[in-house]
């Protein structure tokens, strides 16, 4: 059973983006079968029951998408009950929170990341479009999504981030928070965090977000460090400030700033929320800015651009869900090797089937790597992460687990870059495509 998820264009030091598939239709068609409201009983691939669609491995592919007709419905993310479904993403290493905010059925918000902390609305906050897929609309007044209990997404060091479409800026309103430890949300029109150790709002006070357009807005916190939290806004940062760690103890939520009972309730829509164990460089985040204004929900980047003698390493998660009872395999491809107008940058010598042990300052150009898993253990050919191979240009398996999953897979990968004395410096692209097929 094969489907094509996802979609990343990588972007050596600035940009790469991870898009998953969303289905926005009440048609869904494919080389072996039409899903379609006036279809469902003859469509290929599963069986229909009741008033229910069940879509099966039986006809050689699953969907995950959205979408209704009269007899099915279809909601964007993992949903048990499609059997033999999968869910992929690709991210940036040590995310622990990713909320899509996509379901627009249901009660619960599920977490895309490794947590698994997923979010339940209060106060009935409304799907509408959002800068990706759905969004959430809150009325500034009582609406909110709790994500977990106190001891989730502890740590001296994070990065926050959110798209945001304000519908009112006239109060402070919070966008991303922990109750009595971060905080990431507006300040009377401006982008701002809160410093709960302090009691201190530091605010970009030059940069305005009250246009009614959408923003990202992101916060890097390291704790203690004098003016080492930055906050940025649609990928450039803005403000620098000081945020220091306090217990932790509060309850995580969107669209609200205070600890329970809540407060300080966000006005306007949110998207995409993401909350990292760690800072993000300032690459990073425009990469993260830059996938979401193509429409993709990732982005991947190097920490400078190119420089000859510069070797650099950047490090992200294949992230898996399914209920496959034999597991499956993830193939990889890209449509061209890194370009910069009319530079180019060669790939590695080592292959898939053979990758080639990393020499530090004599191997050159671009390459990656697996190097752990809490799954079917990987390979020994990559080495535990010092053997690297070239992005195929056509797809090509690179990872198998086998057997039934009884939590999210996590397969750890790494990108490597080292270019010849000769190479121009700049920002290189290309895109590359990851593929899930589950094992019939």
């Amino acid at each position: 059973m094969k489907r094509r998820v996802g979609l990343f264009a990588l972007s050596v030091g600035v940009i790469s983006a991870l898009f998953v598939q969303v289905v926005n239709a009440d048609r869904y068609t494919s080389s072996n079968y039409t899903i379609d409201a006036s279809e469902v009983g003859n469509s290929f691939g599963g069986a229909s029951s009741d008033a229910d669609y069940k879509l099966t491995s039986s006809g050689g592919e699953s969907v995950i998408g959205q979408g209704s007709g009269g007899s099915y419905q279809l909601d964007s993310g993992y949903v048990a009950e499609l059997q033999s479904s999968l869910q992929l993403s690709v991210q940036p290493h040590a995310l622990m929170g990713y909320y899509p905010l996509d379901e627009t059925q249901g009660s619960v918000y599920r977490d895309r990341a490794t947590s698994g902390i997923d979010g339940y609305p209060i106060g009935a906050p409304t799907s509408v479009a959002g800068k990706v897929g759905n969004a959430l609309s809150f009325n500034g007044t009582s609406q909110l999504v709790s994500v977990g209990g106190s001891a989730g997404f502890q740590s001296t060091k994070h990065t926050l981030e959110a798209w945001i479409k304000t519908t009112s800026t006239s109060s402070t309103m919070g966008v991303v928070t922990k109750g009595g430890d971060f905080w990431l949300g507006i300040d009377f029109n401006k982008v701002a965090i809160y410093d709960w150790n302090t009691g201190t709002t530091c605010s970009a006070s030059t940069v305005s977000v009250g246009n009614g357009a959408w923003h990202h807005i992101a916060a890097t916190l390291d704790s203690g460090v004098t003016n080492g939290s930055l906050i940025y806004v649609d990928g450039v940062q803005v403000k620098a400030c000081t945020w220091t760690q306090t217990s932790q103890g509060g309850s995580t939520a969107i669209g609200a700033a205070a600890a329970s009972p809540w407060g300080q309730y966000y006005n306007g829509s949110i998207d995409e929320v993401k909350i990292f164990s760690g800072t993000l460089s300032p690459s990073q985040i425009k990469a993260e800015y830059s996938a979401g204004s193509a429409g993709s929900t990732a982005g991947l980047s190097f920490a400078t651009d190119v420089v000859p003698g510069i070797s650099q390493t950047s490090s992200y998660d294949a992230i898996v869900l399914t209920d496959a009872p034999n597991g499956y395999t993830l193939a990889l491809s890209q449509n061209q090797n890194l370009t910069k107008g009319s530079d180019t940058i060669s790939p590695v010598a080592g292959t898939i089937a053979s990758p080639l042990s990393w020499s530090e300052g004599t191997t050159k150009g671009f390459g990656f790597t697996l190097y752990g898993t809490n799954a079917t253990a990987i390979d020994g050919k990559w080495s535990s992460g010092t053997a690297y191979a070239a992005f195929p240009g056509s797809a090509t398996s690179f990872y198998t687990r086998s057997g039934t999953q009884s939590a999210k897979d996590v397969i750890n990968m790494r990108l490597r870059l080292d270019v010849p004395s000769t190479q121009p410096s700049g920002t290189y692209t290309n895109v590359i495509t990851t593929t899930g097929t589950i094992t019939p």
